[in-house]
């Protein structure tokens, strides 16, 4: 069998298969969870200087998710949409699949990157800053950015410590827009699935399980 009919089998089975399905609405969840996580840290810190989450645990939680849902994502892309249309191609002559976006869901993702947007905006506006924070024994608080001596370890006070930790979690922000891309591709890949899904119940086919 052809490389090409082997990646369309593949595609099939992974538009079926309910496990991928399941995995897919995980996906869906952790994407809105980052965002949620993320933009709540960053809006919480933009009155008073007080954050929920420290960066380097937002950092931490961001990175296992992420890597997991890269690999799975990109895979999935690379089955689902070259998965052939309708039950007379056949496996030698695949046609790659167009995402139709339709109604509430191109809505909802618009404005969920219109408010990811905005936490990014409105963090970098109230201050935000890149760096790292760590408390000594003593205790001593320190902060290392580029906006205090060249990125060297600076001993702060408690009260600086803070605004320095709320100025970091607002740049983190940006963890938004990950969480904007994992939920959007798990949503493409789920609406892939219901077209393929009508397509084989319009015709009365049912694409062959792989052996």
């Amino acid at each position: 069998m052809s490389v090409v009919g082997s990646r369309s089998r593949v595609g099939r089975w992974r538009v079926r298969s309910p496990w991928a399905a399941v995995t897919d609405w995980i996906m869906v969840v952790a994407g809105a969870a980052i965002i949620s996580v993320a933009a709540a840290d960053s809006l919480v810190s933009w009155p008073s200087d007080t954050i929920w989450i420290t960066p380097s645990r937002l950092e931490q939680i961001v990175g296992i998710v992420l890597v997991p849902a890269f690999i799975w994502l990109m895979a999935s892309v690379l089955m689902v949409f070259d998965i052939p249309r309708g039950p007379k191609h056949t496996f030698l002559t695949p046609r790659p699949r167009k995402l139709h976006w339709r109604g509430r869901r191109a809505k909802l993702l618009a404005v969920i990157a219109l408010f990811c947007l905005g936490v990014v905006v409105g963090g970098f506006v109230v201050g935000g800053a890149k760096g790292s924070l760590r408390v000594t024994p003593g205790p001593q608080y320190q902060v290392s950015t580029l906006d205090l001596n060249a990125a060297e370890w600076v001993t702060v006070s408690a009260a600086e410590y803070r605004v320095w930790g709320a100025r970091f979690i607002r740049e983190d922000g940006l963890f938004t827009f990950f969480g904007l891309w994992i939920l959007g591709g798990a949503m493409a890949v789920a609406q892939v699935r219901r077209e393929v899904t009508a397509e084989s119940s319009r015709s009365g086919a049912v694409p062959p399980t792989p052996t």
